[in-house]
């Protein structure tokens, strides 16, 4: 499954050890392909306890 491109990006959230956080790996969010133009990107949303609330689960 591919996100529309009126849904924005993000390139995830690095933990001090340079890997992503659990929620960044699978979510559609970082791993859809955007418009090759004008894709929407946003920086990573503070975490909700330790789970990310844009995460969409793939």
């Amino acid at each position: 499954m591919t996100l529309p491109y009126d849904y924005s990006r993000c390139t995830g959230r690095l933990l001090p050890d340079s890997t992503l956080h659990a929620d960044c790996i699978n979510c559609l969010r970082r791993t859809s392909p955007g418009r090759p133009e004008y894709q929407v990107y946003t920086l990573a949303p503070p975490l909700a306890g330790e789970r990310c609330p844009s995460r969409i689960e793939s």
